[in-house]
Parts: C-alpha cells; sequence; structure tokens
C-alpha cells in the first residue's frame, strides 16, 4: 500500500507541475507576430517605391510591433 501511495503522489506531483507549466505559457506578442502594418511593408518591398515611402512602411511595421 505504501507503494501506490508514493506512485500517486508522484503522479500528483508530476501532474500539478505540468499543469502549471501549461497555464504559464504567456500569450505576449513575440518580436516575429505579423501585424497588418508588417504583412504591408513584407508584401511591398519588391514593389518599386521611392525611398522615403519604403522608410514610412518599415517604420509603421516596427510601431505596430510595440
Amino acid at each position: 500500500m505504501k507503494y501506490y501511495q508514493a506512485t500517486i503522489h508522484q503522479i500528483l506531483i508530476a501532474s500539478i507541475t505540468l499543469f502549471v507549466i501549461a497555464c504559464s505559457s504567456g500569450t505576449e506578442k513575440s518580436p516575429t507576430d505579423e501585424t497588418p502594418e508588417c504583412m504591408k511593408y513584407r508584401s511591398m518591398m519588391t514593389a518599386p517605391l521611392p525611398p522615403a515611402e519604403m522608410m514610412k512602411l518599415e517604420n509603421q511595421c516596427a510601431q505596430s510591433r510595440h
């Protein structure tokens, strides 16, 4: 009986630990998340745009991530 109690306790501790780890994963935005501004910037990278317009799109992408 003692053997089963130890095993049950170990399984319980492992289950609680895994549950806490799974629930604690943050939903914080990563720098690689695609925002609409960044998708537009990436789609226009090969378009013949003036440098000022390209910089504007790049800045909008960078600002949308913060």
